[in-house]
């Protein structure tokens, strides 16, 4: 019924508890499959024993070739062509499913067959490490559910996926395998590739959210994916990243699209405003801005009238280092 793709990546100290709370959702017709993504820990060796000991379990473990770390959206991808389940979830290593995960979530997909996914909302734990890595819950604010959120008829899910105002988390999405192959899989981009998916998933296909509480947990901790690369260009571009791969894919597949004018008017805003995040670093980065804008300018004409682009450029191609990256 439904394939969840683990991709794993240093997370010995997590996968158990992982995998634990995908076979506490009691779901009929469940396999697990995870990639191993070129771990230096003894997360691969901890996996196989979780499968040893859980024989009644459909549970695939697979690595790449020679141990290669590929990132995970290659892995996510690989992990997806090993699936025979009909519907497709995903969930890191070091996150965890509410047993209630796919209740909803599958009774909705199938009984809609014009469904091409549904999504529900989740909550952030963090891992306390003044406390020997005690797992607490965070404050009420960080706390939503659906109720949240505005509805689709209120402002469409795009509109709310690009302005952030979704909720949405990669571990709370299960989506129809063949849609998943038709929208090209997760692109390779290194931090937001997940953010790319749904927003040509939101612009091309029907989607709805999950009522009730929210579906999964998101670890937050100081060896985590994203907090190790925040302070990369990868990852302070994600957004303006993730709509420039949505805006080529729409273009070379979907031409008429609609959604295409509106992600081209919600690029701009993400994009000027991380000059002042680039501005006193290395030249390299500046450069690295100025490639964006360009590629920015081929995808979205209209940039180009906008005085704001013309500033940031002359800016970005005159100005001095301050300091090092």
């Amino acid at each position: 019924m439904v394939s969840v793709i683990v991709p794993l990546y240093n997370a010995a100290a997590t996968i158990t508890a992982t995998l634990e709370s995908i076979l506490a959702t009691q779901t009929p017709g469940l396999e697990i499959i995870v990639v191993d993504d070129g771990s230096k820990d003894a997360g691969w060796k901890v996996v196989q024993a979780f499968k040893k000991a859980h024989p009644d379990f459909r549970i695939i473990v697979e690595q790449h070739p020679e141990g290669a770390n590929l990132g995970a959206a290659k892995t996510r991808n690989f992990a997806v062509t090993l699936a025979s389940g009909r519907y497709l979830a995903f969930l890191d290593a070091d996150d965890l499913y509410r047993p209630h995960r796919f209740t909803n979530s599958i009774a909705m997909l199938n009984a809609n067959a014009d469904l091409a996914a549904v999504f529900g909302t989740f909550k952030y734990i963090v891992e306390d490490e003044s406390h020997n890595g005690q797992v607490r819950e965070v404050s009420k604010e960080l706390d939503w559910d659906d109720s949240d959120f505005p509805s689709e008829h209120d402002i469409p899910f795009l509109t709310q996926q690009l302005t952030g105002k979704s909720g949405l988390h990669t571990s709370t999405v299960t989506i129809r395998r063949e849609v998943f192959k038709k929208l090209g899989g997760f692109p390779d981009l290194k931090y937001v590739d997940d953010q790319a998916l749904w927003l040509k998933l939101f612009a091309t296909e029907k989607v709805a959210r999950v009522s009730g509480p929210h579906l999964s947990l998101y670890r937050i901790h100081s060896n985590s994916w994203c907090s190790g690369g925040e302070q990369s260009l990868e990852f302070l571009f994600g957004p303006v990243l993730s709509r420039m791969n949505a805006l080529e894919w729409l273009k070379s597949n979907y031409p008429n699209c609609g959604s295409i004018d509106e992600l081209r008017l919600n690029l701009p805003g993400r994009l000027f405003h991380r000059y002042s995040e680039v501005a006193g670093r290395d030249k390299l980065a500046r450069q690295y801005m100025t490639r964006v804008m360009l590629k920015s300018a081929k995808l979205s004409p209209g940039i180009l009238t906008d005085r704001r682009f013309w500033s940031v450029l002359f800016r970005l191609m005159t100005q001095r280092s301050t300091k090092s990256a």
